[in-house]
């Protein structure tokens, strides 16, 4: 059994060292060149206006009507907040050429979010936008627009349910 081994691995080593001879090309795919996955951010005061926003960091987003390239608003100092999820925009630094069309139910009813941070609420729309940091664009992103006085709800109501247990 040891020969029959011995004579086996000699046979594969054999077989694998004969792929070795010769004159073989090898095809390399060309990749994209790496995306540099990097943006500026920018500690200090906050927007013009803000009041006590001191040592917040904010970066420049690009903001989009979905699959436009002309309807769009560079929007400068845009909160990053790592401990939150999503897009929220004040509606006046969109673009008067830029409109976001809100996203709707199943009755055909404006989606509006109020969402509770440690420092209070935020309340408004729903809009899909294609968002543009670091180069990089993410499709129809749900975008939480704030200060829409379109929207049927109140800020007393976010306040509401805020207070309601099990309500958020």
């Amino acid at each position: 059994m040891g020969r029959a081994l011995l004579i086996a691995a000699v046979l594969v080593l054999a077989g694998m060292l004969g792929g070795c001879v010769g004159n073989h090309t090898v095809a390399v795919a060309k990749s994209s060149p790496p995306v540099a996955n990097k943006m500026t951010l920018v500690v200090d005061s906050g927007p013009a206006g803000a009041t006590g926003q001191i040592n917040h960091a904010y970066v420049t987003v690009t903001v989009c009507a979905p699959d436009s390239k002309t309807q769009c608003a560079t929007i400068d100092h845009v909160l990053l907040d790592t401990g939150s999820s999503g897009l929220r925009v004040v509606g006046s630094v969109l673009s008067a050429g830029l409109t976001l069309s809100p996203e709707t139910d199943a009755q055909g009813q404006t989606l509006e979010e109020c969402v509770t941070f440690g420092g209070g609420q935020t309340w408004g729309p729903v809009a899909r936008a294609d968002v543009t940091l670091a180069g990089e664009i993410a499709a129809k992103v749900p975008t939480q627009i704030l200060d829409d006085a379109a929207t049927v709800w109140t800020m007393t109501r976010c306040w509401a349910l805020a207070e309601e247990p099990g309500s958020m």
